[in-house]
This record gives C-alpha cells, sequence and structure tokens, in this order.
C-alpha cells in the first residue's frame, strides 16, 4: 500500500504516527480509558500505539511499549488536538485489495462528526488512490455508536456472530454514492520517514538534510505525495543472495563502517528497503497507467551496490531490482536504465549486463569513483559515456541530444528508470561538473517524451543546489 504521511480533511488531518506523539497519545488514553477497556478484549489494552512499520521507530509512554497489534495506524488530529484514530488492517491487501477499517474517538470529541469526517477522508483515498475493492468493518455487538457510523458511511451488515457483527462497504458501492472513481495520480514522488533515520557520520556526504531538500522542493509542486512500501526478501533477491537483508541487518545491529565510504546503523535497512519498495511501486504505477511518471525521493542512494556487498553508501542496487520487477514481473518488454549521476553505476550494470531486453546507459565524470565504466565484454545492452572534467551545460546537453537521446529512442522503453544523481551541479563538492539546476528541468523534459519514467534519487551532496534542482526535474515532468 501507498500510504501517505498524512490524509487532510476539512476539520481534521489524519497523520501517521511519529515517536514525538506519544504524551498525545498517552493524555487521549488516559481520558477514555474506562470506555476503551468495554470495547477491546486485550489484555494490555496501552499495546496498541502504531507499529514500527509505520512510526520508524518505537515510542515508550510512561512504562508502557506501544507496539504492533494494528498497522497502519492514522492519527486523527484537530488543530495540536488527539482526538482518536483510524486504522486499516489489510491481511488480504495482496489476495483481495481488501481492508478492515476501526475508528476509535476519543469521548470529549464525540457528538461533532469528527469520526465521519475521519472515516470518509480514509475510504476516499483507499478507494481512489489505493484502488481498494473492498473495506470491512468488525462491530462489537454491543457498540451501537459503531454501528451507526458504519451504517452512515454506506456499509452494509453481511454477517453476525455471538459478539460481533460484519459490516462491507464496495468500491463500486462507494462511488455510486459518491460520484467518484479511481484517479489517475499524475506524477508521484514516493517517500517515507524512515529514510530521514538512515544513521551515518556528522561528516558524511549523505545527511538526512538531503533528502528533506527534495521533499520540501516536492511539496512546492502540484504532486501526489504518497509513502515508499518496503520491499520484501523475495523481491531484493532478483538482484541479490537470498540472506543479503538478513546479513545486512546483522552487520548494522550497531552503528558500524561496511566500507570506507558507506557508514550504516539501526534503521538502514529499513530505509534502503523502503528506496528498493518505492522504485518497483513506481514501476507498477506507470505501467498500470495510473501515474504518468514518479520519483522515488528515499536515502541511502543505491547504484553502486554489488549483489553481495553495499559500497558507495550504498546497500541495495534499487534500480536494477526495479527493472529486473519490471521485466519478468510487471510485463515489460524492453526497459531502458539511464544513470546520469556523476559516479558511474558500476552496481547497476553489474546486475544487469548482458540483460535480454534491458538497455543501461551510464552518463558520469572520466575518473571519479569508483572509476568503472569500461565497455563489459559480450554485454552489448551497456552503453558508457564518460564526460570531460569541468563539463558545462552546453556539452552536456550537447551529448544528451546526440548519443543518448537517439538510443533511447530508437530502443523504445515500456518504461524508463532513472538513476536521478544531482551532484554534477556546479556547486556539489563531490565533481567538477558545472551544471546548473534548468539543466536538469531540460534532461526532464527529454526523458518524459521517451517513456513513462520512474526516477530514483542518488546523488546531490550541496543541499541548496540539490533543492533547486529537484524542483526544476519535477517541474518538468509535471508540465503538460
Amino acid at each position: 500500500m501507498l500510504l501517505p504521511e498524512h490524509i487532510a480533511a476539512d476539520r481534521l488531518v489524519l497523520r501517521r504516527p511519529r515517536r514525538e506523539d506519544a504524551p498525545a497519545v498517552a493524555e487521549a488514553i488516559a481520558e477514555s480509558l474506562k470506555e476503551l477497556a468495554g470495547w477491546f478484549q486485550w489484555a494490555q489494552l496501552l499495546q496498541r500505539f502504531a507499529d514500527p512499520e509505520d512510526m520508524g521507530d518505537r515510542a515508550t509512554v510512561a512504562n508502557l511499549r506501544f507496539d504492533d497489534l494494528h498497522n497502519p495506524v492514522y492519527f486523527i488530529w484537530e488543530g495540536d488536538r488527539l482526538q482518536g484514530e483510524v486504522i486499516l488492517d489489510n491481511p488480504l491487501w495482496e489476495e483481495e485489495r481488501a481492508l478492515e477499517m476501526e475508528v476509535w474517538l476519543r469521548r470529549s470529541a464525540w457528538g461533532r462528526g469528527l469520526a465521519t469526517e475521519a472515516a470518509r477522508a480514509a475510504l476516499r483515498h483507499v478507494f481512489e488512490v489505493e484502488r481498494c475493492q473492498l473495506v470491512e468493518a468488525r462491530i462489537e455487538s454491543r457498540n451501537r455508536a459503531s454501528r451507526a457510523l458504519f451504517t452512515r458511511l454506506g456499509f452494509q451488515r453481511y454477517g453476525f456472530r455471538r459478539d460481533h457483527e460484519r459490516f462491507a462497504l464496495s468500491a463500486e458501492d462507494w462511488a455510486a454514492d459518491h460520484g467518484e472513481a479511481p484517479r489517475h495520480l499524475g506524477v508521484v514522488v514516493l517517500s517515507h520517514p524512515e529514510c530521514l533515520l538512515h544513521p551515518v557520520s556528522p561528516d558524511h556526504p549523505d545527511q538526512p538534510e538531503r533528502l528533506q531538500a527534495v521533499l520540501d522542493a516536492a511539496r512546492e509542486l502540484d504532486l501526489t505525495m504518497l509513502g515508499a512500501p518496503r520491499a520484501d526478501e523475495r523481491t531484493v533477491a532478483l538482484v541479490h543472495p537470498d540472506d543479503h537483508v538478513d546479513v545486512l541487518r546483522a552487520r548494522t545491529a550497531d552503528a558500524a563502517a561496511l566500507d570506507r565510504d558507506t557508514d550504516a546503523g539501526p534503521g538502514s535497512v529499513d530505509a534502503a528497503l523502503r528506496g528498493v519498495g518505492g522504485a518497483v511501486a513506481g514501476v507498477d504505477l506507470v505501467l498500470a497507467g495510473h501515474a504518468d511518471h514518479v520519483f522515488v525521493a528515499t536515502r541511502p542512494p543505491g547504484h553502486h551496490a554489488s549483489r553481495t556487498r553495499p559500497m558507495g553508501f550504498c546497500l541495495f542496487s534499487s534500480v536494477a531490482i526495479a527493472a529486473l520487477h519490471a521485466r519478468y514481473r510487471a510485463g515489460a518488454e524492453r526497459v531502458a536504465v539511464l544513470d546520469f549521476d556523476v559516479h558511474q553505476g558500476n552496481g547497476t550494470q553489474d546486475a544487469l549486463s548482458g540483460e535480454p531486453g534491458v538497455l543501461f546507459i551510464s552518463v558520469h565524470e572520466e575518473l571519479l569513483y569508483p572509476l568503472t565504466g569500461r565497455q563489459p565484454p559480450g554485454a552489448p545492452n551497456v552503453v558508457n559515456i564518460g564526460l570531460a572534467p569541468r563539463t558545462d551545460s552546453a556539452a552536456f546537453r550537447a551529448i544528451f541530444a546526440q548519443k543518448v537521446l537517439p538510443r533511447l529512442q530508437d530502443f523504445a522503453p515500456d518504461v524508463l528508470l532513472l538513476s536521478a544523481g544531482f551532484d554534477a551541479h556546479a556547486a556539489d563538492p563531490v565533481s567538477t561538473a558545472s551544471l546548473q539546476s534548468a539543466d536538469f528541468g531540460w534532461l526532464a523534459e527529454q526523458l518524459r517524451a521517451v517513456a513513462p519514467t520512474v526516477s530514483v534519487l542518488e546523488g546531490g551532496y550541496d543541499t541548496v543546489s540539490l533543492k533547486k534542482s529537484a524542483k526544476a526535474f519535477l517541474r518538468a515532468m509535471v508540465m503538460k
């Protein structure tokens, strides 16, 4: 599921749990503890704050740990006051695209229509954006308020047991009542708060602020911002060994330098899995026609990771995994990958070299890390184009116009995956190139005409120029 950080309603905001919400949760539960104990069966009622899948970390309130009984949770906020929660449980999502919804509202907020407003906002999102087919509700037999709420929302009762009733609302019934159908998402940005939690040393280039700069740029444009799902181990195994995730979790249980360039620690693997999951979800969105273009704003980057080891700030080969997913799972006959990071995408090249139906092009500055980019034997699908040191805007655009764009157009891909590095900007400290933010906007204009694109953030280490470059790139993707 591609769940956003927040869902807006008229008076309310539904927001995913954050660690700093813990005191407000304790206060709301303390007010309603007696009422809650009457409806719910769990012995440790206060253990239902949120799960680390959605928080990025666990939170503790008054010595009570709130764990993962439900996934995911949206807290209902009216201004700075927590009024309740909406829970979207998804045990049947993969098979049937069906969810189960629960709504809880604190007693002092009753009688003002807040539960209806919050539930309706959540339903609008799951039916229009997630393309959910069915939402169910399990209601305690004594809970007349919940029965009335779900009846107002259009749910129909279909089952009864001794202690509860079952209600359901289909996508067809929702559309008939509201005149709303699944909407086209346009340009989508996929990200997740866990990616800000990837720990690095204070002097490491891949600081959280660089991702925040990209997200700030995206929020200034007319985009759809959704959550990047976490990839599973089976998806990672499209490129890496079956035990690769477990091995990296063990190595990053404590803060560690995985090599001389790659810092990691608790939270790094989950952050990197969001990058893989976002890239794969982006492929699914554009190939299904639900989005025009997707930008995956995550960290750490991925294009240097080899099949068996992290390197160059990278843990998983996100773009290569997404390319193989597109080719062998999503039905794409031709998949193109263009890496325009200033450093050559050695990990992506190694994973895709010789792969039928896949074209890989890397445009990078010569004589920079990782000092790769030679033509691999027996791999006509690999194209490396080295830029001379101090390449300027005119030379950069000429190379793309003369060498890159014709090759992509002749290949005619079903989807174009982009390793989007912005570190060739003149202000970036890691290269001698002298591009300007407008060059990345020009590049996006050219590439969006080739095929639906899925861009994955790679480099870009000066936050000011990164924000400007990412904004120019995304603005060009949005333009009709």
